[in-house]
């Protein structure tokens, strides 16, 4: 993160799509190190966007838009439409706020098979 902060300029937007903790491929794949919550990007914004904690960093950003994304292969899709209307109706739900990210990321995200990836933009602050 440090050296996304460092090479960007002020105002920069990065965009992060990682696996969720509770998709299959997060657990799958050996060369994933750890797994990525929602929560997990708190510890890079700005103090203001910060829930519960104080964890200063020398670098901040500054989150645009986070969102669930239940299937993070949309071109299988084609061959199953059934599975789009799903989709979309599961991500429209996950994402409507940010309490009921939290209420999906916590206990809803098993019961429909998990959280494919975390799709975030962050905004660099210097």
């Amino acid at each position: 993160m440090y050296e996304m902060w460092r090479c960007c300029k002020n105002g920069a937007w990065i965009r992060i799509k990682t696996p969720h903790y509770s998709g299959p491929v997060c657990w799958h794949d050996p060369t994933h190190v750890r797994p990525f919550a929602l929560s997990t990007f708190t510890y890079y914004l700005t103090t203001s966007e910060r829930l519960h904690f104080s964890f200063e960093r020398s670098y901040r950003f500054k989150c645009e838009k986070i969102r669930l994304n239940w299937h993070s292969f949309p071109e299988d899709e084609t061959k199953r439409p059934r599975s789009f209307i799903l989709r979309s109706i599961i991500e429209w739900f996950a994402n409507l706020n940010p309490f009921m990210q939290r209420w999906c990321e916590r206990l809803w995200c098993y019961w429909v098979g998990g959280v494919a990836e975390i799709d975030a933009t962050l905004r660099v602050i210097k």
